[in-house]
């Protein structure tokens, strides 16, 4: 008996040693051995995407809402952002931002951006006063799938034509955006987290950075708190992240205004 209690010990005493040592092995060393689907889980549990009792899919998390402040560049005139609250749900695909603005003079103003799948459109408050806005959706689409669970997202549905490299030491997977079919790469940090989100956008490449990862509602979803995009290169958003939320509820009706535009004249 005292046999059968020893070995029992050290049975368990091995398999915590086993798990505790993958758990301290380099990010890097684990993808290797992982493959693109271990690298996708490895992702997605780090970002809180992998949920439920099977805990194989990476569509833990469809919708994320964060509220920053900061800069942004619309057009020419660049804006202090007092407040934008943005809902990215790209389980639709659809968004929503909510910016509160001030221009370079002082002048304040208040503009909500909407676009689910192919049509965009305006509103004065969130799903009232519509107004459409021709030619804004494939830009607004873009968009959506930088973010790091959109991202991820969409690396788990590309299936053969998704490819993964070690560059300077970190891991990227690269495949065609949901958006458009142009190539997206996500970089992953040493934490497993998207640091970097790329696209080309005109002939240009547009890219996201992400760093401070927080979990947001304190139980493991993960959320960058500092965003920066730039657009060739030269910075054209800049967040601090201020509060954040999973899942929350966000409707996206097309108004009629939208579908009228999207119809050829």
């Amino acid at each position: 008996m005292k046999r059968a209690v020893l070995s029992l010990a050290i049975a368990i005493a091995f398999v915590g040693v086993v798990d505790s040592a993958d758990a301290q092995r380099p990010a890097r060393a684990r993808r290797e051995i992982n493959g693109t689907g271990g690298i996708l889980e490895e992702a997605g549990n780090a970002l809180g995407m992998i949920r439920g009792t099977g805990r194989t899919t990476n569509k833990g998390v469809i919708l994320i809402r964060y509220t920053a402040n900061g800069t942004v560049q619309m057009g020419r005139t660049s804006y202090k952002v007092d407040k934008v609250v943005a809902d990215i749900a790209h389980y639709m695909p659809a968004a929503r931002m909510d910016w509160e603005l001030t221009d370079p003079k002082g002048v304040k103003s208040h503009r909500i951006e909407v676009v689910r799948d192919k049509l965009a459109w305006n509103e004065t408050t969130p799903g009232l006063g519509a107004t459409a806005a021709p030619g804004q959706a494939a830009t607004r689409l873009r968009q959506v799938w930088l973010y790091p669970h959109a991202a991820i997202w969409a690396a788990a549905d590309a299936g053969s034509k998704i490819t993964t490299a070690e560059v300077g030491g970190k891991t990227t997977l690269t495949f065609p955006s949901p958006a458009d079919g142009a190539p997206m790469k996500v970089t992953l940090a040493n934490d497993n987290r998207p640091e970097k989100v790329e696209t080309v956008e005109n002939g240009q490449p547009l890219v996201m950075e992400y760093s401070d990862y927080k979990d947001i509602e304190v139980y493991g979803t993960y959320f960058p708190h500092h965003i920066v995009q730039k657009r060739g290169g030269r910075v054209v958003m800049d967040l601090t992240v201020t509060e954040g939320h999973t899942n929350s509820y966000a409707a996206f009706p097309i108004p009629d205004v939208a579908k009228a535009a999207a119809v050829p004249k």
